[in-house]
């Protein structure tokens, strides 16, 4: 067949992902999921092949078969050929390690603005004396100890060989660079410090949307740290971080940091605040928690903006209608968002809100108070300005409680007049507002105000008749 006009090559359209084979075992890969071809030319494979391993290539189907007995570290790569031109993959490793009889992670307390340890765990079949490990690609301060005895015994660290993006180091240059990192990351936030946080949001929404282009089928969803990974989900810029230990064991303890939940926090206006709860790691329990002004604890809201997949697995069954993404829903009772009230002034009003985050990755809440300028003891003769929210239509109605009472139209004598009402404003717009007066007659409060200056009047004309 001869093709007319310019050929289009195949392209590589997706990077081939490191992979992780147990011994005397084999795995498979859909090579087309990986090529492309614009014209839909029928294109043939073929593999580089290292020494230990054999890569046999039916149709686009490529079975990569270790020999048998061999553990350790290969590297590999294919290319597509539709008959004119050639695409050739990115080179990937493979990693053939022992069998293991299991694999266990526990995550410690997670809080934000904390890092978080772990704990992993890999048993073998029977001893070895070449083991590897996968951790987070931003897992440090490690700490690797073998069973002997059913005592757990470091590790010595020239036994150990870290391999980041198909680079060996040892683990001292490993930590070097992720401290180096830290500090990096540290001086980063700093800076963002001064910054307001919608212009942080703004920067990191740049970020996420360079991090886009430059991987397209990168998914951006945060990943947990897998027990047991056969392929991981990782890209050419960055992946899984893979412990190899030459020493003999039958069972590897390795003890880690991954980086702190992050808590991005924005006043939305007195009585709101946004908080939202993010990381690029995996997490559950995550405990946050916020400063607020002093206000009664009846009178704090928890809010959660919450997709439909979280809904149905922590509030209800119910289906959202066509088009919503997110939900607002109080979860202030909710018992396993566990809300706490902290007293830290000692002056019976609360001034922080802790609360548990299900899980990462971006979870954002909405503090709301209803009251937050309460003032038990208002200065005498001063005005007294009470802020609250409402929501939806209805009567308020506002009263004097405790033996405060406010003037009276027709005044009576025999009571102190506390207080005075002057105005309630919505939105910078005065309200209309009806007077209930001492003998249950309703006024307009422009009226109230009017026989209340005659009655002031009628008072001061009365005394000075008094006096002569």
């Amino acid at each position: 067949m001869i093709k007319q006009g310019a050929n289009s090559k195949p392209l590589l359209s997706k990077n081939f992902t490191d992979i992780i084979i147990q011994k005397n075992a084999n795995i498979s890969i859909e090579l087309w999921n990986y090529f492309t071809d614009a014209e839909g030319d029928a294109m043939s494979y073929k593999a580089y092949i290292p020494d230990n391993l054999s890569v046999v290539i039916d149709g686009s189907l490529a079975h990569i078969v270790p020999e048998r007995g061999f553990t350790g570290i290969r590297y590999l790569y294919f290319t597509a050929n539709d008959s004119l031109e050639i695409a050739v993959s990115n080179v990937f490793m493979v990693n053939i390690t022992e069998t293991s009889a299991g694999i266990s992670l526990m995550q410690g307390i997670a809080e934000i603005n904390k890092p978080v340890k772990w704990k992993k765990s890999l048993k073998l079949e029977s001893l070895s004396s070449n083991v590897s490990i996968e951790l987070p690609w931003d897992a440090y301060n490690l700490s690797l100890h073998k069973d002997v005895g059913g005592l757990e015994e470091d590790i010595p660290e020239n036994k150990v060989r870290v391999i980041v993006n198909r680079t060996e180091k040892s683990l001292a240059e490993y930590e070097l660079e992720k401290i180096t990192e830290q500090l990096k990351k540290s001086g980063k936030s700093e800076k963002e410090e001064t910054k307001s946080p919608s212009s942080i949001q703004a920067e990191d929404k740049e970020d996420k949307d360079a991090k886009d282009k430059s991987k397209k089928d990168k998914d951006e969803k945060a990943e947990e740290p897998s027990e047991e990974v056969i392929i991981n989900d990782t890209s050419q810029e960055i992946g899984n971080a893979t412990i190899i230990v030459n020493d003999s064991l039958s069972e590897i303890i390795v003890e880690y940091q991954t980086p702190p939940p992050d808590a991005i926090e924005s006043v939305i206006d007195y009585a709101n605040k946004q908080v939202i709860i993010s990381s690029d790691i995996y997490y559950e329990s995550i405990l946050a928690y916020t400063q607020i002004s002093d206000a009664p604890k009846d009178s704090i809201r928890l809010y959660w903006y919450v997709n439909e997949i979280d809904y149905n697995a922590y509030i209800s069954s119910e289906n959202f209608t066509v088009g919503e993404t997110f939900r607002r829903v109080e979860v202030t009772h909710t018992p396993i968002f566990n809300v706490s009230y902290i007293d830290n002034n000692n002056n019976s009003l609360i001034d922080r809100l802790e609360w548990i985050v299900p899980h990462t990755s971006n979870q954002t809440f909405e503090i709301s108070i209803t009251v937050l300028n309460v003032q038990s003891y208002p200065t005498v003769g001063g005005n007294w300005t009470v802020r609250f929210n409402t929501t939806g239509a209805g009567n308020l109605t506002i009263m004097a409680i405790n033996g405060t009472t406010y003037t009276e139209i027709p005044d009576d004598v025999s009571t102190t007049n506390d207080l005075e009402y002057l105005e309630t404003i919505c939105n910078d717009v005065i309200l209309n507002t009806t007077i209930v007066c001492n003998n249950d007659t309703q006024m307009p409060y422009e009226v109230y105000k009017i026989k209340r200056r005659i009655e002031e009047i009628e008072k001061r004309l009365a005394k000075l008749n008094e006096t002569g």
